[in-house]
């Protein structure tokens, strides 16, 4: 199936795209007639030759404005995104479903590949933007812009079809079965995508999909399976809400949010290595298996914030940390940093009071400071 390219994020991303072999019958029968063996043998070795060496840009009909069909026919593309012109059919998918062949879905609309899974998506003006946005528009709503061209034919535009995660009865796209409305990850709207089987907090990639109404959402380490909103929200204690970078509701113009109760500390990075706070009260036994799930890598085997040279990192993070208590509701007097060497017979945690590392018994219950060197995504 041709695949989809988003013109704002992948705009340097081409394939090669399929040669067409034009061979005239009546010119073969022609040279073949004529006995000329060495020439014929050179007429078809140019052609094929030629035929290599071109692109396809051949267009039978123009799938955006949908000139160059028969009254009964309708122009789309085929597997490799050629356009060709089709019968209108009786009984049709609608933009927006599932699909196995061009054939199936409704007219102005071609089977494209988008985010993993071939569905029915309507054509537009590539060319002419204006044109393109109007098109769009007139069928799906103000929301829907023509973004999206074919991989291989960027000539060929795609309407976006978003969807409100806030109320899909009066805004954008209805969702077909076994779909729901979400932010896939890296988008930068709400749309229609199949669910998937992944529970709230857990983690997830641009492989998985989470169960409705989550969204797989990326804060710095780790993406998890998030309720996400372009309102406000009031997050539970021992959570923070933390805005989607790069990704708006086209509806209201506003951020899409989220609650989390484990976050990417953004004051300090420090040799490589990365922090992450977990609001999750847990003793410090348990701090190594928590860090590790959620950063999957090294963690800190020597805190180099306490040395004099770089104290002021030490203050940056400590203002950062305290910040996020107070906004996460907790009243704690300190957090674990666990290390791998840690002896559980005698814990420390550092104190947000002196700022330093205080003897501390191994059940207390505390959150944790986690290192890591990379991000996983």
């Amino acid at each position: 199936m041709p695949q989809v390219l988003n013109r704002d994020r992948d705009s340097a991303v081409k394939l090669p795209e399929l040669p067409i072999k034009v061979f005239s019958d009546s010119q073969s029968t022609t040279s073949l007639c004529r006995g000329d063996l060495l020439l014929n043998f050179l007429v078809i070795s140019l052609c094929v030759l030629s035929a290599c060496q071109n692109k396809s840009s051949q267009r039978i009909c123009e799938p955006s404005t949908q000139d160059g069909c028969l009254p009964s026919q309708h122009c789309s593309v085929d597997e490799q995104g050629t356009p060709l012109c089709l019968d209108r059919p009786n009984q049709y998918k609608l933009s927006g479903d599932y699909c196995s062949s061009s054939r199936e879905c409704e007219p102005e609309t071609g089977c494209i590949n988008h985010q993993g899974y071939t569905r029915c998506m309507s054509f537009c003006s590539s060319e002419n933007i204006e044109l393109g946005h109007t098109q769009c528009q007139d069928r799906f709503g103000l929301a829907s812009q023509c973004e999206l061209t074919l991989l291989s034919r960027s000539e060929i535009g795609l309407c976006s079809q978003p969807c409100s995660l806030n109320d899909l009865s009066e805004m954008g796209t209805k969702c077909f079965t076994e779909d729901h409305c979400a932010v896939p990850l890296g988008e930068k709207y709400a749309q229609c995508i199949m669910s998937g089987q992944i529970e709230a907090k857990q983690h997830c990639n641009l492989d998985q999909n989470c169960v409705e109404p989550l969204s797989c959402v990326r804060n710095g380490s780790t993406a998890r399976c998030q309720v996400l909103s372009s309102s406000s929200q009031d997050c539970d204690i021992g959570e923070v809400t933390r805005l989607l970078s790069g990704a708006r509701d086209p509806f209201n113009g506003k951020a899409y949010s989220s609650c989390w109760r484990d976050v990417t500390l953004q004051s300090i990075s420090l040799n490589g290595q990365h922090y992450r706070l977990s609001f999750e009260l847990i003793p410090e036994p348990q701090s190594l298996e928590l860090c590790s799930s959620l950063s999957n890598s090294v963690l800190a085997e020597s805190l180099s914030f306490f040395d004099d040279q770089n104290v002021h990192l030490k203050t940056d993070l400590l203002s950062e940390i305290k910040s996020l208590l107070v906004e996460a509701q907790l009243n704690v007097s300190g957090f674990w940093i666990p290390l791998s060497n840690s002896d559980f017979a005698s814990c420390q945690r550092l104190d947000l009071t002196s700022e330093g590392l205080e003897p501390t018994p191994c059940d207390l219950a505390l959150p944790t400071l986690c290192a890591y060197e990379l991000d996983i995504f």
